[in-house]
Parts: structure tokens; C-alpha cells; sequence
């Protein structure tokens, strides 16, 4: 996706390229929302290599998702424990804004240090996008 001026071009495999025309830009932090207390319990979770409340932070649909898909609780302890027995490491956590969605959701930016074991002394600086259900669980984490 591009953006000209004030028309958005997609770019798609199948169909070529469209185009539509948008409205003014509006500035990107017109309503400042307070940081998601699902996203901090999650992010503390993480810290900790702590599984429990990283699944707790999550609302039932994304825990159903995952189990469909073979994974649980157990399954990410186990991963937070096996990146924890590597040498990674979690560092400092940037919120960087909210977005409040119209059906009542909200996306959350968030900047992550992530030390990987894999590369001793770099760190690396995660993009996080949280999105969060209008009961203020976690749908989905990119």
C-alpha cells in the first residue's frame, strides 16, 4: 500500500492495482488514550517469563484460536522458558500511543528492547500492535 497525496493505491497480486480516493488526514494523536491494563499485565508477563498472566491478558476468542491451533498456557511457558534458558531478555517497553476503534476497541503501539541470545550485546528495538476487544482483553498481538 501506498499513499499519494490523498489517494491510498493497493497493490494486489491477483487483481493489479486500485485506488480510492480518502479524506484529509486527520493528526494521529487526536485523542489520547491511557495505556491498556491488559497490555501491561501482558507485558509484565513477558518479563517474567511468566505464561500466566500473558494468557489471562487475552480474551476467550484469541485463547480459542490458539487452542484450535495446538497451543496453550503450557506450550508458552514452555517457549518463554526455552527463549529465557537462550540468554534472551526483555528491556525497556515504550508505549507510544492508543487509537480507540468505533467498535469499541482499541489499538495500543508499543516499542519493545528485546536482547536476543542469538546475537550477545545487540538489542533489538520490536514494534508491538496490540489490539484489544471492547472488554479490554487482547484479541490479537502483531
Amino acid at each position: 500500500m501506498l499513499l499519494a497525496g490523498s489517494m491510498i493505491v493497493f497493490m494486489s497480486r491477483n487483481t493489479g492495482i486500485s485506488a480510492y480516493q480518502s479524506g484529509p488526514v486527520s493528526e494521529p494523536f487526536g485523542q489520547a488514550i491511557p495505556a491498556s491494563p491488559a497490555v501491561e499485565q501482558y507485558l509484565k508477563g513477558q518479563a517474567a517469563f511468566d505464561a500466566s498472566p500473558i494468557w489471562n491478558a487475552m480474551s476467550d476468542s484469541a485463547k480459542a484460536a490458539a487452542q484450535s491451533s495446538g497451543q496453550g498456557v503450557d506450550t508458552l511457558q514452555t517457549q518463554l522458558d526455552q527463549l529465557r534458558q537462550q540468554g534472551g531478555q526483555f528491556g525497556e517497553v515504550v508505549y507510544v500511543g492508543g487509537y480507540p476503534m468505533q467498535d469499541g476497541g482499541r489499538f495500543y503501539f508499543y516499542v519493545l528492547s528485546v536482547r536476543n541470545a542469538g546475537q550477545p550485546g545487540q538489542v533489538q528495538q520490536v514494534p508491538f500492535v496490540f489490539t484489544v476487544d471492547r472488554d479490554g482483553k487482547i484479541a490479537k498481538v502483531e
